[in-house]
Formats: C-alpha cells, structure tokens, sequence
C-alpha cells in the first residue's frame, strides 16, 4: 500500500497505481478504502479490468450486490477475452452468493443462489479457457469461499481438470436451470 500511494503521488495519473493500491487494501479487507482508488483508476484507464472488477467487489461487500453485478456486467463485451476480468468476474458473483446465502430474507433467495453459482462457475471456467492457471490461489480465495464445497468447483479446481472442464460448468448449468 505505501509502495502504490509513493507511485500515485509521483504519478497522479498513473491508474496502475491505484487499481494496486485498491487491490492491496482490497486483500487487508479494507474495501471502504478501495472503493475510492477502483473509481479513480477507473476514470484515469476504462479499460481496467481488474479495477472494474474490484469495484464490483467492493459494491457488493457494501451491500449492493445488484450494483457490484450490473457493474461488471454492463462492461462484459470489453473484456470476453480478458483472462483477469472472466476470473475476477467469478469472484464478484462469488462474494454475490455470500452475501445472499447470508440473507435469508432476501427476495428471490434459492434463485439468485442458483444464478450466482452458475455464473460463478462459468466466469471460472471461461477464466481457465483463457489462461487463468494459478488453481491453488483459485482454492485460497476468500472471493470464491462460497463455491469451494461445490462439486462443481472441485471439478473446476482439479489438478487433471483442463479441457474437459465444460463438465463442471454444464452440470452446474444443468442445476441451477433446474433450481429456477
């Protein structure tokens, strides 16, 4: 954090800078913080990803979930081949599944349950198709905890799992359809 805040007052308009700072305080689970150096890097490079993405993140560990997701979402077409956004994506929905699972009183609760592992699952295994390889961060994650127990992430998360990967992500498809 004190290395990013050196290079964003050498550089003001350096986004690295900040999408690092914000990603730093992110991981120290200081997301009210965050949120403020996402936006800034954000204004200074739209094509972020990982700042997006961590924005989105931040919005739904603020409670709004709805914004943190059509966040990302509104942005997808950007980066369908950006390995970092389809893996930080996955982890704007898994931390969407917590805070669900979280609210029993949520409305729409066993759907959204449902939508949120899937996509989840799906942004991972896009995020594996297009490179994504560090799979012993992938189980450390706390943005994923909520999908670790899942046989579909374990499919996902499996040393041997590589191209044959759309199983994990059909059958958890095939669920979810099947919950709505």
């Amino acid at each position: 954090i004190e290395k990013y805040t050196i290079a964003a007052q050498m550089d003001p308009q350096l986004p690295e800078a900040f999408a690092g700072r914000g990603t730093a305080l992110l991981h120290q689970n200081k997301f009210k913080e965050a949120g403020p150096d996402f936006e800034k890097a954000i204004k200074l490079d739209p094509f972020n990803s990982v700042s997006l993405t961590g924005l989105g993140i931040v919005r739904v560990l603020e409670g709004k979930a709805d914004e943190g997701i059509k966040l990302i979402e509104g942005k997808r077409k950007m980066f369908e081949n950006d390995v970092m956004f389809a893996y930080n994506a996955a982890c704007v929905y898994g931390r969407a599944l917590e805070a669900v699972k979280k609210d029993l009183k949520a409305a729409d609760r066993d759907k959204k349950i449902a939508e949120y592992q899937k996509l989840a699952l799906n942004d991972l295994q896009r995020s594996i198709k297009l490179g994504f390889r560090d799979k012993d961060w992938m189980k450390k994650d706390p943005d994923l905890k909520s999908l670790h127990d899942l046989d579909e992430f374990k499919k996902i998360h499996s040393p041997d799992a590589t191209d044959g990967e759309n199983k994990a992500t059909n059958s958890a498809s095939d669920k979810a359809e099947a919950a709505v």
